[in-house]
């Protein structure tokens, strides 16, 4: 699952009242991917006070290492969008 998906999931789990309002994305490079790669995707990290979400995805290579992260927050909000 993507991580905005497993985002919406764990608010719906935890505090339903919360929506994802906006979120900005990052991907730093590490180095060249040859061959097959595969992501992986931590679970969103929540700190309620700032009302923001983090989750890192990494793209491994087959023989797992990292060749790039992408770094997302997202802006949560209270109620209807």
């Amino acid at each position: 699952a993507d991580a905005h998906s497993n985002l919406v999931h764990a608010l719906e789990q935890h505090n339903p009242g919360w929506k994802v309002a906006t979120y900005t994305s990052q991907i730093f490079y590490k180095r060249p991917a040859k061959g097959p790669v595969w992501v992986n995707t931590t679970a969103p990290t929540l700190d309620w006070e700032k009302r923001v979400a983090h989750t890192v995805s990494t793209l491994n290579s087959e023989t797992d290492e990292p060749v790039a992260e992408l770094h997302i927050e997202f802006r949560l909000i209270q109620g209807e969008l």
